[in-house]
C-alpha cells in the first residue's frame, strides 16, 4: 500500500503523519526518527504544513488524527483528508 508522509511543524513541536495518523512527535523529527516509522512503507507522497501556533500551544501536543489540526499554512488538501 502506498503510503502519504505528511510532517506538521508548530513553534517548537512536530508531528509524522502516515497516512493521516500521529506516528511520531517530537521538538525535531530526525530522519533516523522518520526512517524508522517508515520501515516497510512505501512513500507515495510527502509534504509538510504548519500548525497554528496558539492552537498548538492550548493542545499541547499533536493530535492523532491529521484531520484534528488547525493549521496556519495547511498541506494541499488530498493530504490531510480534505
Amino acid at each position: 500500500m502506498a503510503t502519504d508522509v505528511v510532517i506538521a511543524r508548530g513553534d517548537n513541536w512536530c508531528g509524522l503523519y502516515i497516512n493521516r495518523k500521529l506516528e511520531y512527535e517530537s521538538h525535531n523529527i530526525s530522519a533516523e526518527g522518520a526512517l524508522r516509522c517508515l520501515v516497510g512503507h512505501t512513500i507515495a507522497t510527502f509534504v509538510t504544513g504548519e500548525v497554528n501556533d496558539e492552537w498548538l500551544d492550548e493542545n499541547g501536543t499533536m493530535p492523532k488524527d491529521i484531520r484534528d489540526i488547525e493549521w496556519y499554512h495547511a498541506p494541499p488538501k488530498w493530504a490531510i483528508g480534505g
